[in-house]
């Protein structure tokens, strides 16, 4: 299974999962972009007076923090306690306790899909180079669960199992492939799309 079909199917699931909630529905989320935070300020040059060259009309993307270490492991742009107890997580199964996820809403398991690296782009302009074939190993994602979860406020998020270093960095991969919003534990991975905090899932926070 390719990256972009994991992807849709996952996005599916999210969306049957809220589908499921009937006495409490998850946030609703618009398509405006939401306003910017009081700490981020207006998208206008800083320490300029006077009008702002933007009134908010784009949400600037933030980039994925860089890889660092011989393992490859992205660094976190904070950290912090995290309610999730770590001690219970011994497999997938023990994800949607351990987050806290809604009983009257069934967590939904999407099966551990292959990731193929994505092809390298063609040669624009002057002579057409044709780019070697992509050496990289196709990676495993591990098995997904999407549950409701109480620590993010009833946002359904991706979750992750992850008890080794190398099965934490590929969720982490798919994790930031995929979602807006990522946490991590020292054997999990949460992703959100809502809640720029996640509610209190705290962990480390890589966006």
């Amino acid at each position: 299974m390719t990256l972009a079909a994991t992807a849709a199917t996952l996005a599916v699931a999210v969306l049957g999962l809220g589908a499921c909630a009937t006495s409490s529905p998850a946030p609703t989320v618009t398509s405006a972009t939401p306003a910017p935070s009081a700490s981020s300020g207006t998208s206008g040059t800083p320490g300029a007076s006077g009008t702002s060259a933007s009134t908010g009309t784009s949400t600037p993307r933030t980039p994925a923090p860089a890889a660092t270490g011989p393992d490859g492991q992205p660094t976190p742009v904070s950290s912090g306690p995290s309610p999730v107890d770590s001690t219970r997580l011994r497999s997938e199964a023990d994800l949607p306790r351990a987050f806290g996820c809604a009983l009257d809403r069934p967590p939904i398991t999407i099966p551990a899909a292959t990731m193929v690296p994505p092809a390298p782009p063609p040669v624009t302009g002057g002579t057409v180079t044709v780019p070697p074939e992509s050496t990289e190993t196709p990676t495993v994602s591990p098995e997904v669960v999407v549950c409701s979860s109480s620590f993010a406020g009833g946002e359904s998020l991706y979750l992750w199992y992850a008890p080794t270093g190398q099965t934490r960095l590929v969720a982490l991969r798919a994790a930031l492939d995929l979602a807006a919003h990522v946490h991590a534990g020292p054997n999990w991975v949460a992703g959100g799309m809502i809640s720029p905090t996640m509610g209190e899932v705290g962990g480390d926070v890589y966006r």
